[in-house]
């Protein structure tokens, strides 16, 4: 177990109304540090398709984030196995445009992470009335994203962070955790 991570205990809903305490991992810089360093060979990887409601009551696809009040809810769409290995990424380069996905155990330590571009931006340009081109970001209100994960890990659940500059560093925001549906 990774003795830096720090749980928070989210309640999670489960089927028939009842509820289950899932811990879900405090990520730091460290934590990623030290799952990145252990060697992964090549295998099995499960690739997970999600789909995330990110805004309520969007009436159209793209959004001004600012008009637009986040719920983030994570859908399980599908996973399967596919064979192949993870690019090691050893050293990253966080940005607030992309997101981290950590995949956890049941009992929330972290086995893996990446980062992706985040799904939901979209940047448009147009020019304006000055004849100045002018660009903007917009957000999808429900974007589908896959990614992999290393299934020999038996990965139990994922989180979604975004990350967040402090001070020199960065911090990770906590978005949504969906369970994994277990081997396929």
């Amino acid at each position: 177990m990774l003795l830096n991570v720090l749980l928070l205990w989210l309640t999670v809903a489960v089927p028939g109304g009842q509820a289950a305490q899932r811990p879900v991992p405090r990520v730091t810089r460290a934590v990623l540090a030290e799952v990145a360093a252990q060697a992964r060979e090549p295998g099995a990887l499960r690739e997970v398709t999600i789909r995330w409601t990110a805004y309520a009551g969007a009436t159209k696809t793209l959004v001004p984030s600012a008009q637009a009040v986040a719920v983030n809810r994570l859908e399980l769409l599908a996973e399967r196995l596919v064979s192949g290995s993870l690019p090691h990424d050893r050293q990253p380069d966080f940005s607030g445009d992309q997101v981290l996905v950590v995949a956890t155990d049941g009992a929330g330590a972290t086995l893996s992470w990446q980062l992706l571009p985040d799904p939901r931006i979209v940047r448009a340009e147009e020019v304006g009335p000055d004849g100045i081109l002018h660009g903007t970001v917009l957000f999808r209100t429900d974007p589908v994203f896959t990614f992999s994960l290393p299934d020999d890990l038996q990965p139990a659940a994922v989180s979604i962070f975004t990350p967040r500059a402090t001070d020199g560093d960065w911090e990770f925001d906590l978005i949504a955790s969906i369970p994994l549906g277990g081997r396929r």
